[in-house]
């Protein structure tokens, strides 16, 4: 399991369905700009920031 996929079921448990559509978006950005999505999946999103 990736990364990307574990921070997606965290996602899906704990937040609202508008929030995991928008975190969801900012995970699929991420991916194109190829930036370290492992990174911020783990980190900086995890406290809600952008």
């Amino acid at each position: 399991m990736t990364n990307k996929e574990r921070f997606m079921e965290y996602a899906k448990k704990r937040l609202k369905e508008k929030e995991y559509k928008r975190r969801k978006f900012l995970v699929d950005l991420a991916d194109t700009q190829n930036s370290g999505i492992e990174k911020c999946a783990r980190g900086r999103w995890r406290r809600g920031q952008p």
